[in-house]
């Protein structure tokens, strides 16, 4: 994401909820679809990383892993699970 590349805060924050709204803010129920969530997912959990957001990062990636499973897309579950926040 651009925002986090140039390390704007306030960028990250106006995508984080952007993205957060994509997927009804709980990450259980997208309102789409499960792939529009699950591709919202990863992006969302990168920004809350990046704004300290660590256990909501952690959940991000969690439920990407689980919906991308749902969908038969074990490169994309793979992926998601890889992920760790530090």
């Amino acid at each position: 994401m651009a925002a986090i590349a140039l390390d704007d805060r306030a960028a990250a924050e106006k995508t984080y909820a952007t993205l957060l709204a994509r997927c009804d803010g709980s990450h259980r129920t997208p309102r789409a679809c499960p792939w529009s969530c699950a591709r919202s997912l990863t992006p969302s959990a990168l920004a809350a990383a990046f704004l300290g957001h660590d256990d909501e990062a952690a959940a991000h990636f969690a439920q990407a892993a689980t919906i991308a499973d749902r969908l038969n897309a074990p490169h994309r579950a793979a992926e998601a699970r890889s992920r760790t926040i530090a």
